[in-house]
């Protein structure tokens, strides 16, 4: 359902669907690494921190929660509330102590050094996506429901 690179190039994390994990691969050998188990439905979105220590997880419906796991250990850092409808997309802030979670309805911008949830982004109609822009004041919410693209102001 979804698939990150590392910031090297090295690895590769894939959301595994329909067996509720995340994969962590080896490219150069093909061969995978970790095994990062906890969803309970389907896992479909993943992404990598910018020092390619950690991957964010979000699963669909049933679920709905995104996870933060270490890469070296496979520990689970931080699980999120659940969003009803479940995680479309998540993202990590450039320096890495900021996500957003998207949503059906709404999108959570979450401080993960403090495991706390900072702000809600609320009147989207499926939140598909999202990216921080680079300037780290800003972040870009695709919408399907609605065919928007909104872009929000970040707390300082």
């Amino acid at each position: 359902m979804g698939v990150a690179f590392s910031p090297d190039g090295k690895l590769l994390a894939s959301a595994g669907g329909e067996d509720k994990t995340v994969r962590v691969w080896d490219l150069a050998s093909g061969k995978e690494v970790r095994k990062l188990e906890g969803h309970t439905a389907m896992v479909r979105a993943v992404a990598f921190s910018s020092d390619g220590k950690r991957v964010l997880s979000g699963a669909y419906r049933g679920d709905g929660t995104a996870r933060l796991w270490d890469v070296l250990s496979g520990k689970e850092l931080l699980r999120t509330p659940s969003i009803p409808a479940g995680v479309h997309g998540v993202a990590f802030s450039a320096d890495g102590r900021l996500a957003i979670v998207a949503g059906d309805r709404q999108a959570d911008l979450w401080d993960l050094d403090h495991s706390k949830l900072l702000q809600t982004f609320e009147g989207l109609q499926m939140a598909t996506d999202a990216v921080f822009l680079p300037d780290g004041k800003q972040a870009l919410l695709a919408s399907y429901g609605d065919k928007t693209l909104r872009l929000w102001r970040l707390p300082k």
